[in-house]
């Protein structure tokens, strides 16, 4: 580390200026990566801005009004949200893009205090700070999770800042600094507290080394003490707020493991090392600096951080985000171990004094390694490019949903994010994330599943709570019996079969039945057929080759030939009856092509209301307006004219309803 070095400001200069650079690589990065990802973020974003938004609307730091469950692990973030939220637009994509523009922002920073403590590290080199700075900037977890608008960044910086503070002058600007740094990373994110930990006690521990041992222990003490202070009145604010020890989320994800959860901890910790080649594992050589003041404490806190991520069992989503505000710090430490090598072979071969080149070259193949690996095999490819047109449409589809739900709506689902921020309904999740009887559940084997979905609602305890809507996937059962229906009729552009939404047509409600033509095992008088598609009408359950029906009353009529399947087609013609009723309804499943797979209502030979399938089996109701056309008589027609994949089309149970005060 004694190598010939030029004055200490040129090569400060020098890495400010590489840190200038690397800064706007992470932004360009970073929006780049966003404006791919459609502007959008992922759902557990929304989760925070939700609770943010509600905050700055007077309500709370609550997700659903009225109700005070702690649903997020980030306070410090979602409270910097809520007080820049009246700088957007009024819109709610207006908000997300704000917040990911102070995520980037906050990262680009995030470098400026890497080249600081690198700083430190090494007063008068710049090599092993361009190198640190370049793992950093070249890895795309950290400029892919940058652009997501979650507490990654923040917490780096605060923790970033916090050692910066901590090692500067020992003045009481640098100790309130220190203090109020500590403080706020934990109350970013709760594991900071092992940070703070680590840093208290190799504080303490330096300070009893050095000669000034009074001085540096009471400045430490004063330090940490009123980190803890700070700290604990917050802590006392929250608890007398939510009323629990911990966040919800920590119930639901980490409450009850013990070591079942270590081995899917292990193949998240390999994923996140093979990921970049395992240049990472390079930081372990850094033990070589554990008695140093700087690099002590970050080695410390890395191997168990590390071990703490294991235990849990890691997250689920693509690009391993709960790694990322390791990065900077595996970023440094790798560049320790390496700038120790570099000295190990000035000192082997002084007759050749630029002999270390040798390993700062292989420092920057190894940036490179990272950055070309991170783009064929993380986050990139994992999650903006996999699942960027999935969250798109999601965003979609809670959009419309919110412009057509009535006022007061819920719903129950387990994408809570975007339905509550973008549909801005009350939500019912089926993971308890914002649940506190679901996250408290005793689960056997917990922690062998998918990383925070382990435990589920149930249903009857979501079903009491009487939702207008229960997104599909999430209760597993006919729910026409319990009240709810298939709404189908939702954009086509939007790609969703359907929504099960709450019955308003029952006569508890208000209506009364007027009639009904169920199917039975032989057909109707006066319907007629032709073609091949209905020569067997009705059925009473799927053809060979067909997939699972479900959401029919018994027999259904159905297109799908027993031997010819898809490639059957004909027509369905009802014998007349009677219009008496204000509204019909019927049920419809098979294939969505609204000209060549349609049922139809013909008065007087014209048709009045059509209906097509949804691309699936699961039958969804449709409810026609016929008030104009009570009194007079109509026929149902069904139409087959289609072959190939979902080229079938299925009906069943016709009901009339008029208000029950007439």
């Amino acid at each position: 580390m004694n190598e010939e070095r030029s004055s200490t400001g040129r090569h400060r200069d020098a890495a400010v200026w590489w840190a200038v650079g690397g800064a706007l690589l992470v932004a360009g990065f970073a929006f780049e990566w966003s404006r791919r990802y459609g502007y959008n973020v992922c759902d557990d974003s929304l989760i925070s801005l939700q609770y943010a938004r509600n905050a700055a609307g007077g309500l709370g730091f609550v997700f659903n009004p009225g109700e005070r469950v702690e649903g997020f692990t980030n306070f410090l973030w979602v409270a910097v949200l809520a007080l820049a939220h009246p700088i957007a637009d009024g819109t709610s994509f207006g908000f997300v893009r704000l917040a990911t523009t102070i995520s980037i922002a906050l990262a680009a920073i995030d470098i400026f205090l890497l080249y600081r403590l690198g700083r430190l590290i090494w007063p008068r080199q710049t090599a092993p700070i361009i190198l640190a700075l370049g793992l950093c900037v070249f890895d795309n977890g950290y400029t892919v999770w940058a652009m997501q608008a979650l507490e990654s960044h923040l917490l780096i910086f605060t923790m970033l800042a916090g050692c910066l503070f901590l090692r500067g002058e020992p003045s009481r600007w640098n100790a309130i600094g220190a203090s109020l740094s500590l403080a706020a990373a934990m109350m970013t994110r709760p594991d900071a507290a092992l940070f703070v930990a680590v840093l208290g006690v190799s504080e303490l521990l330096w300070a009893w080394r050095s000669g000034e041992t009074k001085r540096a222990l009471i400045r430490a003490v004063a330090i940490f003490g009123t980190t803890a202070v700070v700290f604990g009145a917050y802590f006392l604010w929250r608890y007398d707020y939510f009323g629990y020890l911990f966040p919800n989320t920590y119930y639901v994800k980490a409450s009850g493991l013990r070591d079942e959860a270590i081995a899917r901890g292990l193949h998240y910790l390999n994923g996140f090392l093979s990921d970049r080649a395992y240049v990472p594992v390079l930081a372990l050589g850094a033990v070589a600096g554990i008695r140093d003041r700087t690099v002590g404490p970050l080695f410390a806190w890395a191997m168990l951080y590390a071990a703490y991520v294991v235990y849990v069992g890691g997250d689920f989503y693509p690009g391993h985000r709960f790694f990322v505000v390791l990065i900077p710090i595996a970023a440094l430490l790798s560049a320790y171990t390496l700038e120790r090598a570099a000295c190990w072979t000035r000192a082997r071969w002084r007759s050749m004094p630029r002999a270390a080149w040798g390993t700062w070259t292989i420092g920057l193949v190894l940036v490179g390694v990272v950055a070309v690996r991170g783009l064929l095999v993380g986050p990139v490819q994992t999650e903006i490019i996999r699942w960027g047109d999935e969250v798109a449409r999601v965003r979609a589809l809670m959009e419309w949903l919110g412009e057509q739900a009535p006022p007061g709506s819920s719903i129950v689902t387990g994408d809570i994010g975007s339905s509550g921020f973008y549909a801005n309904l009350r939500v019912y999740d089926f993971f308890g994330i914002i649940d506190p009887v679901t996250a408290h559940q005793e689960r056997d084997r917990f922690g062998r599943g998918k990383a925070g979905h382990e435990k589920h609602a149930d249903p009857d305890y979501l079903l009491d709570k009487g939702p207008t809507y229960i997104k599909r996937g999430y209760i597993h059962r006919d729910l026409y019996r319990y009240g709810y229906y298939l709404d189908s009729d939702i954009p086509a552009r939007l790609n969703e079969p359907g929504i099960w939404r709450k019955n308003e047509l029952r006569e508890e409600d208000g209506w009364a039945l007027q009639s009904r033509i169920p199917f039975e095992a032989e057909p109707y008088a006066g319907w007629s057929a032709n073609g091949e598609a209905f020569r067997g009408w009705p059925a009473q359950g799927p053809s060979r080759g067909q997939q699972q029906v479900s959401g029919n009353v018994a027999w259904f009529v159905s297109s799908y030939h027993p031997t010819l399947g898809d490639a059957a087609v004909g027509r369905l013609r009802s014998a007349p009856f009677l219009l008496e009723g204000d509204i019909l309804t019927l049920r419809v499943a098979g294939g969505r092509d609204p000209k060549r797979l349609r049922v139809e209502l013909v008065v007087d030979g014209e048709v009045v209301a059509a209906a097509s399938g949804h691309n699936s089996e699961i039958f969804a109701r449709w409810a026609w307006n016929v008030s104009d056309h009570r009194g007079r008589f109509a026929t149902l027609r069904i139409v087959d004219d289609a072959t190939g994949g979902w080229g079938h089309i299925m009906v069943d149970e016709l009901e009339q309803w008029t208000p029950s005060e007439l």
